[in-house]
């Protein structure tokens, strides 16, 4: 019997969820951190001191949406946002101290939950379902660039 697509999807998002509680059960410290929220640290930690135009490209997010994010994550003490020394309508983001620090322990989590995840399947499971989800983005990208065209 194939499965239909919305069984494939609910399975997926289950997973997804599943990892997310996973993660949530290994630190008390993930409680109120919003995804998205974790992502802008990523990108931060790689790219400090964007502005907050520059971080909402690279993140494909709308402007408005990243500055409720900083607000949120500047009150937390995860971000430092600054006015630009040369043009004071610019702020930049910096990823602080406490931020780095929430980082490193949020990726040391990950890798334990994706040992979970994925410790089970032999290499040729891994192979397969690498191919399988490249072939899922590989679908989703060209749709994506055809509709935003």
């Amino acid at each position: 019997m194939t499965k239909s697509y919305e069984d494939l999807s609910h399975q997926m998002f289950n997973v997804i969820g599943l990892m997310r509680r996973a993660s949530l059960a290994r630190s008390s410290e993930q409680h109120g951190i919003h995804h998205g929220q974790g992502h802008l640290l990523s990108v931060l930690m790689e790219h400090d001191n964007l502005s907050q135009k520059e971080l909402a490209d690279v993140v494909h997010i709308r402007a408005a949406s990243v500055t409720d994010l900083l607000e949120k994550m500047e009150h937390e003490g995860l971000v430092i946002r600054t006015k630009d020394e040369k043009d004071r309508r610019i702020t930049r983001v910096s990823i602080s101290d406490k931020g780095r620090q929430f980082l490193i322990k949020n990726n040391l989590i990950r890798h334990e939950v994706n040992e979970v995840v994925y410790g089970d399947l032999n290499d040729d499971d891994l192979e397969q379902l690498d191919m399988i989800y490249q072939k899922i983005i590989n679908s989703l990208s060209k749709d994506l660039e055809s509709n935003c065209d």
